[in-house]
C-alpha cells in the first residue's frame, strides 16, 4: 500500500467503521438536538483546517441517512467555479433527494425544476455585480429601497452616484426581485414538505444540508454561499450544518467587507450555533495511520513493540508526542505516514525513531536547516534542546514509550558525522580535564555539577553511537533525510 484511496460512502453504507478518534460520540451527542429543531437553524462546527471535519460530517450524514432522515451533502469548494451559490444548492438538492430511476415527471422533480424558476429574478440581479450589496440589504428584512440611505459610509459615495443614474425600470425590476426573495421562501417550503412528507417520525421531518469546505471558497463565493443560507433558504424543514474553521471564515469575512477585526460578530449573523469540535488524539490518529497503511508488513518492526530502534510503539509514540507538542493537524499527521511508509517500504534497514523524528520536524523548522542537521553540517544540540524544552510535561506523561533523556542521546548519535563526533571527543577530554582540576582544588561547585552532568550526557552519546554502528551505516541521518525527501516528492505533498 503506497498512497490511501479515498472512499465514497454509497446508499446503505454502514458509518464510523473507521472512526479512530471516537468522533461518533460527538455525533450521537448532536443527533437528538437536531431532533428538537423545529426553525430554521444554522450550525456551525468549528474546527482548524486539517483536523478530520470532513470525515466527521461524512460519517455523521451517513449514520443519519441510515436512520431515516433526507440529507444532502454539498462541498462548497468543489462548486465555487459556479456562477451563482443559489443554482449549486438547488443543483445539490436535487441530484441527492431524488434517485437516479426516479421518474422525471414525478412531483419532487417537478418541484426541484420549478425552484430555478422561481429563482430567476433574483438571478437576473446576481449578473450585476455592482448591486450586490443593494440587494444583501434588501434581503435582511427591508421592505422597501429605504433601505439605501442606511448603508455603510464606505459605500456612501458609491451607492449615491449610482442611484442617481439608475432609470425607473431598473429600480422597478430590484423591486421585483425583492418580492422574488419571498415568494422563492414560499415555494421553497412547499417543496420541503413535499419531501419529507413521507417521513412519519416528527423529528426527522426535516432536511439537513451539510455544508463543506466552506472556509477554503474564494471570499466572493463563501459570503453568497453564506447569504443564500440564511436568507434564501431560511425556511421551516431546513437545517444547515457548516463544518468551517471559523477563523479562517472570520479572515475572508474581513477581507470582502474591510471590517478591523476576525469577522466574528459579522458571522453569528448567519449562524444560530456554534460548537468547537473537540481536539482529536494525535496518538490515537497515529495509529490509526500506522494500521491504516499497514505497516507491520514492512516487517521492519520484529524486535518488539518498545524496542528504542525499531519499536512500533516508539513510533506512534514518538510522532503522537511531537505532534500535540507542535499542534500538527490530522491532515499533516497522514501526510507524515505517507512519508514513513514510502521509507520504510525500501529494502535498506532504518532506524524507527530517527524516521519518526526528521518525518515529523520537517513541518515544525525550516527545511534547510533541519538538512544542516542531518547532512551533519552543523551539530544536532540545538535541535534535540529545543524539542526538549518544547515538550510539556503532561506530554511526557502521555507517551507510551520510554522517557526523552534515554532518547535524547541515542538520537544524537545517530546526527553524529566523524567530524562531529572528533568535535564531541574533544569536548569529552576537556570536560574531564576541568572535572580534575575541581577535584584536585577540592571544591565543590555548580559549574562542577553542570561538568559532570555534560560529561555524563557525553559518554550516553558515545555508548550510543558504539551501538548504533554495529546495526546501521554512519550518516544514517543523512540517508533517512534525503529518502524522506524523496518521499515527499512522490506524495506531492509540500513542506511548510
Amino acid at each position: 500500500m503506497i498512497l490511501s484511496k479515498k472512499e465514497e460512502f454509497k446508499r446503505g453504507d454502514v458509518a464510523w467503521d473507521q472512526d479512530e478518534l471516537d468522533r461518533q460520540n460527538i455525533a450521537n451527542y448532536l443527533t437528538p438536538i437536531l431532533d428538537s429543531i423545529r426553525q430554521p437553524f444554522v450550525i456551525s462546527l468549528n474546527s482548524p483546517y486539517g483536523t478530520g471535519k470532513s470525515f466527521f460530517i461524512k460519517n455523521w450524514k451517513q449514520q443519519l441517512e441510515n436512520d431515516g432522515y433526507k440529507v444532502v451533502y454539498f462541498n462548497a469548494w468543489e462548486t465555487d467555479y459556479a456562477e451563482d451559490a443559489l443554482v449549486a444548492f438547488i443543483s445539490s438538492i436535487k441530484n441527492q433527494m431524488c434517485p437516479e430511476d426516479e421518474p422525471q415527471n414525478s412531483d419532487n422533480i417537478q418541484k426541484l425544476n420549478e425552484l430555478f424558476s422561481k429563482a430567476k429574478p433574483y438571478l437576473n440581479t446576481r449578473t450585476l455585480p455592482v448591486f450586490a450589496k443593494i440587494i444583501f440589504r434588501l434581503l435582511i428584512g427591508s421592505k422597501t429601497l429605504q433601505e439605501f440611505v442606511d448603508l455603510p459610509d464606505s459605500v456612501d459615495a458609491e451607492l449615491t452616484s449610482l442611484i442617481g443614474n439608475l432609470s425607473s425600470d431598473s429600480l422597478a425590476r430590484y423591486e421585483e426581485a425583492h418580492k422574488s426573495v419571498e415568494g422563492f421562501r414560499i415555494f421553497l417550503e412547499e417543496t420541503v414538505k413535499e419531501l419529507v412528507k413521507d417521513i412519519k417520525d416528527e423529528n426527522k421531518k426535516k432536511i439537513v444540508i451539510f455544508v463543506d469546505e466552506l472556509d477554503r471558497c474564494k471570499p466572493t463565493y463563501a459570503i453568497e454561499i453564506l447569504e443564500c443560507i440564511k436568507h434564501l433558504f431560511s425556511v421551516p424543514g431546513l437545517v444547515f450544518i457548516l463544518a468551517v474553521d471559523t477563523d479562517q471564515l472570520g479572515a475572508t469575512v474581513s477581507s470582502m467587507y474591510g471590517l478591523n477585526k476576525s469577522g466574528e460578530g459579522y458571522l453569528t449573523k448567519f449562524i444560530d450555533w456554534q460548537l468547537n469540535l473537540p481536539k482529536p488524539s494525535a496518538y490515537k490518529y497515529s495509529e490509526f495511520m500506522f494500521n491504516h497503511f499497514n505497516l507491520i508488513e514492512t516487517k521492519k518492526f520484529e524486535s518488539g513493540d518498545f524496542d528504542l530502534y525499531q519499536g512500533k510503539q516508539i513510533l506512534i509514540g514518538m510522532v503522537g508526542m511531537l505532534a500535540n507538542t507542535y499542534e500538527l493537524s490530522l491532515r499533516q499527521l497522514a501526510h507524515i505516514f505517507t512519508e514513513i511508509n514510502l521509507h520504510l517500504r525500501s529494502p535498506q534497514s532504518t532506524c524507527i525513531i530517527l524516521v519518526s523524528l526528521i518525518s515529523v520536524m520537517k513541518y515544525v523548522i525550516p527545511l534547510s536547516q533541519l538538512k544542516q542537521y542531518c547532512l551533519g553540517e552543523c551539530s544536532c544540540e540545538p535541535l534535540l534542546d529545543k524539542i526538549e524544552n518544547d515538550i510539556s510535561s503532561e506530554e511526557y506523561k502521555k507517551s507510551n514509550f520510554r522517557e526523552w533523556v534515554r532518547m535524547k542521546p541515542i538520537l544524537h548519535a545517530m546526527f553524529l558525522t566523524e567530524e562531529l563526533y572528533m568535535k564531541l571527543h574533544n569536548e569529552n577530554d576537556l570536560v574531564i580535564q576541568k572535572i580534575n582540576e575541581f577535584n584536585k582544588a577540592g571544591t565543590h561547585s555548580e559549574e562542577k555539577h553542570i561538568l559532570e552532568k555534560r560529561l555524563r550526557y557525553i559518554k550516553s552519546v558515545f555508548k550510543a553511537s558504539d551501538d548504533l554502528w554495529q546495526h546501521y551505516n554512519p550518516s544514517i541521518s543523512a540517508y533517512v533525510f534525503k529518502e524522506l525527501e524523496a518521499a515527499e516528492f512522490l506524495t506531492g505533498q509540500p513542506v511548510k
